[in-house]
């Protein structure tokens, strides 16, 4: 198991600290902070929705949800065994 090196943040630095590297604490923290942050994202393309402020086609709609869907099965993916792939995004 690996070791993190931690250093004290109050009073006078005594040394510095071994600690257990947490592996599920940190896929846990990060897990939420960026699920969080991509729910906030999708929020702001639902904004787009907005028709008094957007102007949009059908097809463009169409190409940013098969857009997302693909990239949230890749990201499924990777969970599994398999190899990855980036993706981008143009209209």
């Amino acid at each position: 198991m690996e070791a993190q090196r931690l250093v004290p943040e109050a009073g006078p630095e005594a040394g510095v600290i071994d600690l257990p590297k947490d592996k599920r604490g940190d896929f846990r923290r990060l897990a939420q902070r960026r699920v969080s942050a991509a729910l906030e994202t999708i929020r702001k393309i639902e904004n787009l929705s907005n028709r008094a402020n957007y102007e949009y086609a059908e097809d463009e709609v169409e190409r940013i949800f098969s857009t997302l869907r693909a990239a949230l099965a890749d990201c499924e993916r990777r969970f599994k065994p398999g190899a990855s792939r980036k993706r981008e995004f143009t209209l």
